[in-house]
């Protein structure tokens, strides 16, 4: 069974206390496709993940000023306009407006070779999901993680464990950092930002970490992948003749310190992958540039 870390973080709104941070799982993946190439294969993952989530349900959405609607039938309409749309798009779709926790979507697409972004090569587009942190979620993440993987043209991806809270908000890494290092097998996202640097690199090792063909041919395919991962429990599935994943184990971990959970899959798969993942992001609200080094290679050093 996965050790869930229970993670409950809270601010204030006045005098009402709010959820801001907490565990979870969550996944991503990273496209180096324009919008309007992958749009349609981006609105059968919104369907595969809606069926996936009931009955539960996605109650708000961003508007055009970044403001939470709700996700009615004019709402819906609004989402299908803007995944329809050439050139660009983005959308974030959640349960709970007031937490930015639990069930989430989001997808920022991107007109690759655009003025906008000469100064960022390596852009993508990017597709994720979060979900609760539950046993039911575990199953839940793996399925439809593999599902959208079959209808994305993905470079790079991920799924596992994650810290949940709204990515945009100021100061809330503050509070994550000493998480971080307690339970290093929880990602933090930036699907955002991310996206605009990421290229055909690796966001780190994670309970499933997807590879797209740039890496995967760069490590000498699926067959010299197995053959150099020896952990207990991890395997390399391939997904086509260009793309793989690797799934450490069952369940994911979070790494909890305090209790010794060993994380030596991760560590080798770290090492094996580590020339191709993406390094040296701006620190984060609360963490020193050291902190940042150390947290990008707590499954390296």
């Amino acid at each position: 069974m996965p050790s869930w870390p229970n993670i409950r973080l809270h601010g204030h709104d006045g005098h009402a206390s709010i959820l801001r941070v907490r565990d979870g799982l969550g996944a991503a993946f990273y496209l180096r496709s324009s919008h309007d190439d992958v749009k349609a294969a981006v609105q059968r993952a919104l369907d595969t993940y809606r069926r996936a989530i009931t009955p539960h349900t996605l109650n708000w959405y961003a508007d055009d000023e970044g403001n939470w609607q709700p996700l009615d039938a004019s709402g819906w309409r609004f989402i299908e306009q803007r995944l329809s749309a050439p050139r660009a798009a983005g959308i974030s779709l959640l349960e709970d407006a007031g937490t930015m926790t639990g069930y989430r979507f989001s997808y920022h697409g991107r007109r690759l070779g655009h003025p906008l972004h000469l100064n960022s090569p390596a852009v993508t587009s990017a597709v994720g999901f979060w979900l609760p942190a539950d046993d039911p979620s575990v199953e839940l993440l793996r399925k439809v993680s593999l599902e959208m993987a079959t209808l994305l043209p993905f470079d790079s991806g991920h799924a596992g464990f994650c810290f949940q809270f709204d990515e945009e908000a100021l100061g809330l890494t503050e509070g994550i950092r000493p998480l971080a290092f307690l339970y290093p097998g929880l990602d933090i996202p930036e699907l955002r930002r991310d996206s605009l640097r990421i290229g055909t690199r690796l966001r780190g090792t994670h309970w499933m970490t997807f590879l797209g063909p740039t890496v995967l041919a760069d490590v000498g395919g699926v067959d010299a992948l197995r053959t150099r991962l020896r952990s207990p429990g991890a395997t390399v599935e391939s997904l086509s003749s260009e793309r793989a994943v690797v799934t450490l184990g069952e369940q994911p971990l979070s790494g909890d310190s305090r209790q010794g959970e060993s994380m030596d899959a991760y560590r080798e798969l770290s090492r094996l992958l580590g020339p191709w993942m993406d390094l040296d992001r701006e620190a984060w609200d609360g963490f020193s540039e050291e902190d940042m080094r150390r947290w990008e290679r707590r499954f390296l050093d």
